[in-house]
């Protein structure tokens, strides 16, 4: 089917195939495969009947419990990287892979090239400045402008770390308590409102009625 993702750390929806009943799944980008989640199906959507529409996969249960990871290395690779981008960052995007996509707000123009190789010196890793245009930072699929979920805003969310998502799901990562004890979110699937948790050596599925979620996420 055909569904609206948001790549892990992007500012923009995009139209992808994916396979029924996923939620975080793994699409192909600049530097190889990112992580994305599947937000919803092309019939709440308009707008993106022009776009190309990429292919997934889903994410394994491993690559799933990797995803808080992959989002610390690429917030660490941001604050390395503060006061050295001379453009505007409005997403980033780590891939599974180990690069990191900056998407930057504005067009693209010769110098990026140049800026790249730069970036990708300092940290040891493979950059790619992705252009956004202003006009499609909130997606081109009919999400709402000027809304309380703003890129801002949730990039704040991230970088503060807290333990919940709107709507009171936990944070892939973070700890939750339930009936067997501290356990860690490993997935969570929003349309039947279950989690994923790993508790000691198991793997149990709880709803979310189930779970109690700190404030400090601990």
């Amino acid at each position: 089917m055909k569904g609206v993702v948001r790549r892990l750390g992007s500012a923009r929806l995009e139209l992808v195939l994916v396979p029924e009943g996923t939620g975080w799944i793994a699409v192909p980008g600049p530097l190889g495969e990112e992580v994305a989640w599947l937000l919803a199906d092309e019939s709440r959507c308009y707008g993106g009947e022009t776009q190309p529409t990429l292919t997934a996969r889903p994410l394994s249960v491993v690559e799933q419990a990797q995803i808080p990871e992959l989002w610390e290395r690429a917030v660490a690779a941001v604050r390395a990287l503060q006061g050295r981008v001379a453009r505007t960052v409005v997403g980033v995007r780590p891939s599974l892979s180990g690069g990191l996509v900056l998407e930057v707000s504005g067009f693209g123009d010769p110098k990026m090239v140049a800026e790249e190789q730069a970036l990708s010196e300092i940290l040891g890793q493979s950059v790619r400045l992705m252009p956004v245009a202003v006009g499609s930072r909130y997606g081109g699929l009919g999400r709402p402008r000027g809304g309380d979920d703003g890129v801002q805003q949730a990039l704040a969310r991230l970088l503060a770390g807290s333990p919940s998502l709107p709507g009171g799901f936990p944070r892939l990562g973070s700890r939750v308590k339930t009936s067997q004890g501290i356990g860690t979110v490993i997935s969570v699937q929003t349309r039947n409102r279950t989690v994923l948790v790993q508790v000691g050596d198991e793997t149990v599925q709880y709803s979310l009625d189930e779970l109690w979620i700190s404030e400090r996420g601990d």
